[in-house]
């Protein structure tokens, strides 16, 4: 679905900081987990792929089936301008520019996702944990192959964590791609079955999660070391 081949991004703000990568494919159903610590490229990669940043050499291919490019992506990011809008507002903009809008489908999303009781409310007034979910549900309605979602399991209770984790397997189950950013050894364990690690600004680990779940654990933290400190704290 995605190839990339021989990218280089360097940015323009002199920062030594630059993504060099060679050759890298993404398949479609597949549940991809970043790791890399702060500053190793991740949300650079994103960027990349999703057209925000643009590279100076190499190729970026996307190949699907589908004729409108915006229709590829759907993001959940960390950090949004969504302060000084209610619930209710959100999710019927989201739903009106992606030509979805009905009552149904609002009270359908407002109910899933349990915000009906906090609809008239604005972003800054929730819990972190329930704008973590308002974001997983804005990011859903948008069409798309890939979804992109950035430590979305932050903030959540195991109840909640259970119900996106489900999301996310139903979504591979129809042959959509995750591409999942995390520092969270279970989460990954639990959803990925690959791994990128990123340091520097290159891909240093690239590689398949297999067998049970204990087994998927202890090879993470054995490729990916900084993780067990993550974990710990």
């Amino acid at each position: 679905m995605i190839k990339i081949n021989n990218l280089l991004y360097r940015p323009h703000n002199k920062s030594l900081f630059q993504m060099k990568i060679d050759n890298l494919n993404i398949n479609s159903g597949e549940v991809i987990a970043l790791c890399g610590e702060n500053g190793s490229g991740k949300s650079t990669f994103v960027d990349l792929i999703t057209g925000v940043k643009y590279f100076e050499q190499g190729r970026i291919d996307i190949n699907t089936a589908i004729e409108d490019p915006s229709s590829i992506f759907s993001v959940t990011f960390q950090h949004t301008s969504f302060a000084n809008e209610s619930i209710y507002r959100l999710i019927t903009f989201f739903l009106k520019i992606n030509k979805l809008w009905s009552s149904e489908n609002l009270n359908k999303i407002l109910i899933d996702f349990e915000l009906l009781d906090l609809k008239d409310k604005l972003y800054t007034e929730l819990s972190f944990g329930q704008q973590q979910r308002l974001k997983f549900a804005l990011a859903l309605i948008k069409p798309f192959k890939i979804l992109i979602i950035d430590e979305i399991f932050s903030g959540l209770d195991s109840r909640w964590r259970r119900k996106i984790k489900n999301l996310i397997v139903d979504l591979k189950n129809k042959d959509l791609t995750v591409i999942l950013i995390s520092h969270e050894v279970n989460e990954i364990t639990d959803l990925a079955n690959r791994v990128l690690h990123f340091e520097n600004g290159r891909i240093i680990n690239d590689f398949k999660l297999m067998g049970s779940n204990l087994e998927k654990k202890e090879f993470l933290i054995e490729k990916i070391t900084y993780l067990k400190d993550w974990e710990e704290n």
